[in-house]
């Protein structure tokens, strides 16, 4: 049975997934209205190689939780905000760096993917584009520290109050400076998710709110981070870099039309798999007290998640391509068959991308890192490959079906090699799938 917490921390998840997609949606809505289907192509363009800044980012907002978590558990406040302030630092300097460093060979990069006449726009737009993206990680690294204090909940809730303040942004900024108006009111956004999560670790770490003011970064804590984030690094890379190397792909094979409807597929793909998938925020620092303390615990836990997410990725992937006609008339005003048959098969990749995310959580906690990588670098190099190889039967969609595969079929090398290594079942029994139903019962019901 799940714990209070865990419970609390799953409703505020859902809660958090279902607030960002009405925003989704009418973000995509504003922009598509406002400015027309290329510059969405064009922001997506521009906004998917800023991804590539984290090739130095060393896997830091990923770990935050673990080492604050386990500092924090062991009543160790001082070494939690140790380490909450040291990767807070740590992730204003590596991405300040290498924004300044790569906005000149992104640039570059944009000029092979972007057709000639939207490429004085996109580079016009890249400097603010590579500013947002470095406020939007320091969110992150803020948040996760929140989640690392086991307070999950209050990471969502924040979440929740920052969606509206983008879209009320984006709709008055729009209008006076357009594509860059987007980019400010992510950046509005952000720094306001940087101060509320400062405020609420420092208040939960030291008890007052004016600690936030003060950074305790330390070298030895930044050698702990540093030592446990370059093994996922090489992992997280691949993953970052599935987005721009198939947009890029794309966009070369069939032009910004696609690519526009590409992203508002796979925005609602991929709000859609976090929907499951935000709820296992809080396993990573469950799994590494269990994994240490109690195997047979750790196995228990595991398998419920694993049931859990099988079962309602399934269906809410089945639901999501039934309303694909429908997602359709309301952004763009019709059925184009192209936006629909995106949506269909990006839903199906993701879903099966997210059924290996307790898997991936499970393997970390476990320090064991070599099968993510390997299916994250498998989709990362394969999907790309197999766009460009179906670009001949002259359909986007096709071609993004067989990307989709790779994704699937990376993910399902993970949770295979992965339960090898941690002797645990690849994939729970039917009958623990089909009654994960009984999880939403028990939701309902408290």
């Amino acid at each position: 049975m799940q714990s209070p917490n865990l419970r609390k921390a799953s409703v505020w998840s859902v809660a958090e997934v279902v607030v960002s997609t009405i925003g989704m949606f009418l973000i995509l809505k504003i922009i598509l209205e406002k400015l027309g289907t290329e510059a969405l192509g064009i922001w997506s363009l521009v906004v998917a190689s800023t991804l590539l800044l984290r090739l130095s980012d060393a896997g830091i907002s990923a770990v935050v939780p673990r080492f604050v978590g386990a500092a924090f558990g062991e009543g160790n406040r001082h070494k939690a905000r140790e380490f909450a302030d040291t990767a807070f630092c740590a992730s204003f300097v590596v991405y300040a760096f290498s924004g300044a460093m790569l906005s000149y060979p992104l640039s570059l990069a944009i000029g092979v993917a972007m057709p000639a006449e939207s490429l004085a726009q996109a580079r016009q737009l890249l400097p603010y584009a590579i500013v947002g993206f470095v406020v939007m990680n320091l969110g992150q690294t803020a948040q996760a520290t929140v989640v690392g204090l086991h307070q999950a909940p209050l990471k969502s809730m924040i979440a929740v109050a920052s969606i509206p303040l983008q879209v009320v942004f984006l709709w008055v900024l729009t209008d006076r400076i357009g594509l860059v108006g987007v980019v400010f009111a992510q950046i509005i956004q952000s720094i306001f998710v940087i101060i509320a999560s400062r405020l609420c670790a420092s208040r939960i770490m030291t008890g007052t709110w004016a600690s936030a003011l003060v950074l305790k970064a330390s070298w030895v804590r930044l050698k702990e981070i540093y030592s446990l984030g370059l093994k996922i690094q090489f992992a997280s890379i691949a993953s970052l870099g599935f987005d721009p190397l198939v947009k890029f792909t794309l966009s070369a094979c069939f032009g910004l039309q696609a690519v526009g409807h590409y992203e508002i597929a796979n925005r609602i793909a991929a709000q859609a798999r976090q929907v499951v998938v935000m709820p296992t925020q809080a396993l990573l620092p469950l799994f590494a007290a269990t994994y240490a303390l109690d195997r047979k615990r750790f196995d228990l836990q595991l398998s419920e998640a694993m049931a859990n997410i099988i079962f309602f990725s399934s269906i809410l992937g089945l639901m999501v391509v039934l309303a694909s006609p429908l997602i359709s008339i309301v952004i763009i005003n019709e059925v184009n068959h192209e936006l629909v048959g995106m949506i269909i098969v990006l839903s199906a990749g993701w879903m099966i991308n997210a059924m290996a995310v307790p898997s991936f959580l499970a393997a970390i906690s476990a320090d064991i890192s070599r099968w993510n990588m390997a299916g994250q670098w498998f989709a990362t190099l394969a999907a790309p490959a197999a766009l460009w190889s179906l670009r001949g039967l002259g359909d986007p969609v096709l071609a993004i079906a067989g990307a989709m595969l790779m994704l699937a079929i990376g993910a399902v090398m993970m949770i295979w090699r992965n339960s090898v290594s941690l002797s645990v079942r690849a994939v729970p029994p039917p009958v623990q799938i089909f009654g994960a139903y009984k999880t939403l019962a028990r939701f309902v019901g408290k």
